[in-house]
């Protein structure tokens, strides 16, 4: 798997290199650009277009992904014009490997919220907060205990330009594909909006949350989240002689 991974008549999965980074970072800017969650977090009433809210968005994607280069859970199309990052299923590591994870996880958390302060507005890290503590229950209520067994997909984005070639629906097999291996589940947090697209690789929405619509200042319909489950596929290898 590590010198690439070519899907039947379909795009071929890299693992994404540190070097590639870089070209990662900017496709998701771009994928995302108009992203309701994005939309709600950062347009605020008191929003300024700043080159510090955007360094920290920079920063936080930049630390994301080298985190996942380093644990081998960032794959690539192209050399990063489609990229996904996810963890394993936690109870599948070594100890040594989880605590280092954990370790490297929570000292990212921590220092992308030191920069919250100074390079966001107040209404932009209270829209967040509320945010934060909204994916906290329902991932509590939806995944729980399960959230240890399960494949997570942390981000997929594609470069606009190269949309529609089926890079994303390559790298969604793919880790499906290695989830199945370990006959584990897969799940993930996504808008209302691309649950069609992640419906065809069999995930399901299991909880459903509004964003915005107990928030006064904003005066735009509620942004709907979803967090959709895939349960385990019986490999295909099974059935061959």
């Amino acid at each position: 798997m590590e010198s690439g991974n070519a899907l039947p008549n379909g795009p071929t999965c890299k693992p994404l290199k540190y070097k590639e980074v870089p070209r990662a970072v900017y496709v998701t800017l771009m994928a995302n650009d108009n992203d309701p969650l994005k939309h709600y977090m950062d347009d605020t009433p008191d929003s300024r277009r700043s080159n510090n809210r955007d360094l920290r968005t920079r920063t936080a994607l930049y630390l994301m992904f080298t985190d996942a280069v380093r644990r081998h859970e960032a794959w690539a199309v192209d050399g990063g014009d489609s990229v996904i990052m996810y963890t394993s299923a936690p109870d599948l590591l070594p100890r040594f490997r989880r605590v280092m994870n954990s370790f490297v996880r929570k000292t990212i958390d921590h220092f992308l919220r030191l920069l919250r302060k100074p390079m966001l507005t107040r209404q932009q890290i209270m829209r967040r907060q509320k945010v934060d503590q909204k994916v906290t229950v329902a991932t509590e209520e939806a995944i729980g205990s399960r959230a240890k067994e399960l494949f997570y997909v942390s981000g997929l984005s594609t470069r606009p330009g190269k949309q529609r070639r089926g890079y994303a629906s390559a790298l969604v097999k793919l880790v499906t594909s290695l989830a199945d291996e370990q006959c584990r589940g897969v799940w993930l947090y996504t808008n209302k909006r691309t649950t069609g697209f992640y419906a065809q690789f069999g995930f399901t929405t299991i909880k459903s949350f509004a964003v915005g619509e107990d928030d006064p200042t904003w005066t735009e319909v509620p942004v709907v989240m979803c967090i959709m489950l895939r349960e385990p596929q019986t490999p295909p290898s099974v059935y061959k002689d």
